[in-house]
Parts: structure tokens; sequence; C-alpha cells
């Protein structure tokens, strides 16, 4: 107990203050929001690659764990853990004795981005995937880093060079509605991701004077004018398939007449 004096002189006794501790022990997930952004990234990207590599010995394990029994299981996604299950075998970590796939995983995970700081996340993973060789895909997981590049940047740089047509073959839908649905989703989205850029354009004109902003807007237009005349093919095509036909006024009104002519008898 300490002894204070308050009020006309008269001794008070105050209780002893209890020493605060230097560290307060959180809870896992609230402890994970304290942490800098960069390290909260790496610990996902490690978690979403332990969360495949569960998955992969699970089916080594079990044959009957499939890839969607387990999405099932777990209430995940079943395409969303093929792509974990593709992330857990390019950097493939079995046991203590797989030093080179653990040595890439950690370099991976370890890798900032000049200029943010920022680590590589699962966007820039989902392109590098694409990579066969493990010294390839590391190294433009360094480049992706040392130029702070987008997973779109990434992307793009990725396909330079290649044949028209050289990734992977488009998958077919599995039925009309789900196609078309499909191509309604993905070229609003186009449509409104065109509209975007021509704004950015407009509002910093300034910056698109020079050569390498002249020579993407240059390929932009050429795919531009090409999808023009595939669309109207493809319209045509399509209005074909439906037997859309539009009829013209004179069709309609000849249309109307024959309905309205009077039946002679016989």
């Amino acid at each position: 107990m300490s002894v204070v004096f308050g009020r006309h002189g008269v001794p008070a006794i105050m209780p002893k203050s209890r020493p605060r501790s230097r560290r307060t022990k959180l809870p896992d997930l609230q402890a994970t929001a304290f942490l800098p952004k960069a390290d909260r990234m790496e610990r996902r990207l490690r978690e979403q690659h332990e969360l495949g590599r569960a998955a992969v010995e699970a089916e080594k394990k079990d044959g009957r764990m499939t890839t969607d029994a387990y999405a099932a299981e777990r209430d995940l996604s079943p395409h969303s853990l093929r792509k974990l299950k593709s992330f857990a075998r390019g950097y493939y970590v079995g046991d203590d004795t797989c030093t080179e796939g653990r040595s890439s995983l950690d370099e991976l995970c370890r890798l900032r981005r000049k200029g943010s700081g920022l680590g590589l996340h699962w966007g820039h993973v989902i392109f590098l995937l694409g990579v066969e060789q493990p010294a390839e895909r590391l190294r433009w997981a360094r480049l992706a880093a040392d130029g702070n590049w987008s997973p779109q940047r990434l992307s793009a740089e990725l396909r330079k060079g290649q044949p028209p047509g050289s990734g992977r073959p488009l998958k077919p839908p599995t039925n009309p509605v789900e196609g078309l649905a499909q191509a309604l989703r993905e070229g609003t989205r186009w449509l409104a991701r065109c509209e975007s850029v021509v704004m950015t354009c407009e509002t910093a004109r300034a910056k698109c004077r020079d050569a390498a902003t002249r020579k993407a807007a240059s390929e932009l237009l050429r795919l531009w004018r090409s999808a023009q005349t595939g669309l109207a093919e493809h319209s045509r095509r399509l209005d074909d398939v439906l037997n859309v036909v539009k009829p013209t006024k004179k069709t309609a009104a000849a249309a109307d007449q024959t309905q309205n002519k009077p039946v002679r008898p016989q």
C-alpha cells in the first residue's frame, strides 16, 4: 500500500498499482492485424501453399480424396483448390529433404517489390505457375519484384515473344446457355475496361506522347479494328443460328395484307 494525503491533510490509503505487462498476448487472428502489410502478405502466401500441399498429400494417401471431395469437405471452391495444388506442386515441399522446393518457396515469399516494399501475392503466383522450369519461374518472380509489376503486367511480359494462340486453349462451355452468359459477362467487363483506359488517356494526354505509350495504343487500336470485323461475323452467325430475321417495312406490310385478305369461297 502507498500513503497519500488528501483534503485537510488527512492521510488516505491507496492500493498499490499492478505492474503492466510488457507484452500483451493476443489471439492469433488479432495478432496478424498488427503485422506490417508485407509480412501479412507473406504469411498469407505460405498459408495458401500449405493448404495446397495438404490437399496433394491427402490425395496421395487416399485416392478417394479427389479435388472435388477435398474441396467439399473443407467448404472450398474446386477451381481455387486446383490452383492451390498446382502451387504446391510447383514449389514442392514434401519433407525436410526437399531443400530445392523449400528454398524456392522461401525466396518467392521474401521477395519485395521495389517502390512499394510489398511482396508478390496470389495474383502473381497464378501467372508464374505457367512457367514450367523452376529456375525460369524464379527469374520471372525476381523481375516482377524488381520492376514492381502488377499481375497484369507480369502476364503481359510473359506473353511477349510467344506466337499467337500459344497459351492454354479455351475450354468450350458445357452448354450454350453457360457459354452465352460467360461471353456476356466477360464482354461487358472488357467494354468497361476499354472505356476506363480511354478516359485515363484523355485525362493524362501529356503522358501519352512517348514512344512506348504510342506503341501500346497502336496495338490496341489494331485489335479494336480487328474486333469490329470479327464481332460483325460472329453476330451474323449467331443470328443465323437463332433464325432471327428482322422484317423490313415491305415484308411487314405484305404479311399484313396476306392476313387481312378475304378468303374466296370455293
